[in-house]
């Protein structure tokens, strides 16, 4: 067993017997991420990194052919100075310790921050004040997450202005031609193109990648 799995291993160990147990709400272990039930629009956890914990807030109703990152993590709810977690060992004297901290984080900053920004519209609200943090315009791929969370909101006016925030935002950088931005740019003018047509079928289209998008995360497709 490799070293990694190892940490892995002990980390969901150490976690399942000193933390979930001790914690608001319903939690499920996935690698060195602590995901909160139920699985709805948005998952909610939070990710052990090296010296931190960072929640996770990931829209599961993003188009499938978008291309992000395998979790989003949520850098204003970021949480220093903790023990390395691939360094915890089943029998540690300071696992307990570790998950002690570990439970009383969680319970007082990233159990709030979750349960307030992890509904439809908190994220859409998060999502804007993102994007109004952000030069003029926002985003794009926060502008992007804005808009399919407006459209799963049956919101379409707002998903088109979003949608059109990220490719003015794009068209004023015209000297910046990295592939992923301008296949983005092409991706939400195709969406804003649909939405125009028909904006149910295209929350119709969001809502029906959802078990897909679970299933490339490990997500159990219920509960």
């Amino acid at each position: 067993m490799s070293p990694s799995t190892n940490s892995r291993n002990a980390w969901k160990a150490a976690v399942s017997k000193f933390a979930i147990p001790n914690l608001p709400g319903e939690w499920y272990v996935l690698g060195r991420q602590l995901m909160l039930r139920p699985f709805g629009f948005v998952a909610r956890g939070v990710s052990a990194q090296e010296n931190n914990l960072v929640a996770i807030l990931e829209p599961l109703y993003m188009p499938l052919d978008y291309n992000q990152a395998s979790w989003l993590v949520a850098v204003e709810c970021n949480i220093f100075g903790f023990f390395p977690y691939n360094t915890l060992k089943l029998g540690d004297n300071y696992a307990e310790e570790y998950m002690r901290d570990f439970t009383r984080a969680i319970t007082e900053i990233v159990y709030p921050y979750v349960t307030e920004n992890g509904s439809l519209e908190g994220y859409f609200e998060l999502c804007r004040r993102r994007n109004s943090r952000f030069n003029g315009l926002g985003d794009i791929n926060e502008l992007y997450r804005q808009a399919a969370t407006a459209i799963v909101l049956e919101r379409p006016e707002d998903a088109r202005e979003a949608l059109d925030r990220l490719r003015q935002s794009v068209d004023s950088r015209p000297i910046d031609d990295r592939g992923w931005i301008r296949e983005l740019y092409v991706q939400a003018g195709a969406l804003r193109d649909r939405l125009i047509e028909d904006p149910a079928a295209v929350r119709e289209d969001l809502l029906a990648g959802m078990d897909e998008q679970k299933r490339r995360r490990k997500i159990p497709l219920s509960g």
